[in-house]
C-alpha cells in the first residue's frame, strides 16, 4: 500500500464529506484539472474521533462523497485512502 496526500474537504451546511483521489501528473503537489488523473476504485476509511468507521470507493471521478451519516459522530475526522501499489509514483 502507498500512502499519498490527497485532497479532503467538507461543507459547513450539511454535512457532506468529499476525498478526491488523483495522480499528480505535473507533480506540482496539488490538484491541476485537465492534467491530473482520478484514480477510480480506491477504497477510502473516514474515521471519527470515536474510532467509528465508515468505508467507500472513489467512483471514475476520483472522488468519495460520504453524506451526513449517523454513523459517525463529532466534526473530526481522519481519512484513509488504500492506493494499490501498482498505481505507486509515476
Amino acid at each position: 500500500m502507498v500512502v499519498l496526500p490527497l485532497t479532503a474537504s467538507a461543507e459547513t451546511n450539511d454535512g457532506t464529506l468529499t476525498v478526491i483521489v488523483d495522480r499528480d501528473v505535473d507533480r506540482n503537489g496539488s490538484y491541476s484539472s485537465g492534467i491530473d488523473q482520478p484514480q477510480r476504485d480506491i477504497e477510502i476509511v473516514v474515521t471519527d474521533a470515536a474510532g467509528k468507521s465508515v468505508q467507500g470507493i472513489t467512483g471514475s471521478d476520483g472522488r468519495f462523497v460520504l453524506q451526513a451519516t449517523p454513523k459517525l459522530t463529532g466534526g473530526r475526522y481522519f481519512v484513509v485512502a488504500k492506493i494499490p501499489a501498482s498505481l505507486g509514483r509515476l
